[in-house]
């Protein structure tokens, strides 16, 4: 499955983990961190994926479109 959009958004966190807005917001927030990321940045799925240790097919499945 090819994903629609290349980036995570924190609707999509909210989606695969079952989280609520505010800690979605503060994985994306560390994942950024430890990216050593701008605010202005966006996590790619690839990232996102490394970070959590999550493979990419799963998290492709629970995007928002």
């Amino acid at each position: 499955m090819k994903p629609k959009r290349g980036v995570i958004f924190i609707c999509d966190v909210m989606n695969l983990l079952g989280l609520k807005y505010g800690a979605a917001r503060l994985l994306l927030i560390k994942i950024k961190e430890s990216l050593d990321k701008k605010d202005s940045q966006f996590i790619t799925i690839k990232e996102f994926s490394k970070y959590t240790g999550i493979e990419e097919d799963i998290v492709i499945e629970f995007m928002v479109a």
